[in-house]
């Protein structure tokens, strides 16, 4: 299997700098806005909900995330995290169950191109906080995850040291 990916990227490499030669093009669209983080992962910083929507003991707010490609969707990672103020952890990842007080789920879902959706499921009329912070990092296919392999993506210090993510 290596040796394979070997003969790819020496094929890919030699395509790439020996090509023909011609008049520039027009300049392309306008990148991605979302912070670049190592090896093309973007990243939001933290941001709150605005409010919630929804009714009884399903809630849910949506934020724009320009990052979220039908690419994206199709073969790479999108990670959501939240901190509670007051919560004992620092940053969850989502899918948690934070607390004991009261029984809730918090998730994300991506419903569209360019948006994610973070909801909130509660056996009671008890909310969480406006001041609760959310985040979101995304990690295109095809982007190394070196030795420590997909295991890596549920520990939020990890993720954030082997792709330089400022916290």
């Amino acid at each position: 299997m290596k040796m394979i990916f070997s003969i790819l990227n020496v094929i890919i490499f030699v395509c790439c700098f020996t090509g023909c030669k011609g008049d520039k093009g027009d300049p392309g669209i306008a990148g991605l806005q979302d912070e670049v983080g190592t090896a093309n992962v973007f990243y939001s910083h933290w941001f709150s909900p605005s409010a919630w929507q929804g009714y009884d003991t399903n809630w849910y707010f949506d934020t724009v995330a320009t990052g979220i490609t039908q690419a994206i969707i199709d073969s790479g990672v999108v990670l959501a995290f939240m901190k509670m103020e007051g919560d004992s952890v620092e940053v969850r990842p989502l899918p948690a169950t934070p607390t004991a007080e009261f029984i809730f789920l918090v998730n994300y879902v991506i419903p569209t191109v360019g948006k994610i959706r973070f909801t909130l499921v509660t056996n009671t009329d008890l909310m969480l906080s406006l001041n609760t912070k959310f985040r979101y990092v995304i990690i295109p296919g095809g982007s190394s995850l070196g030795k420590r392999g997909i295991a890596m993506l549920n520990s939020y210090k990890e993720l954030i040291k082997y792709y330089h993510i400022p916290n």
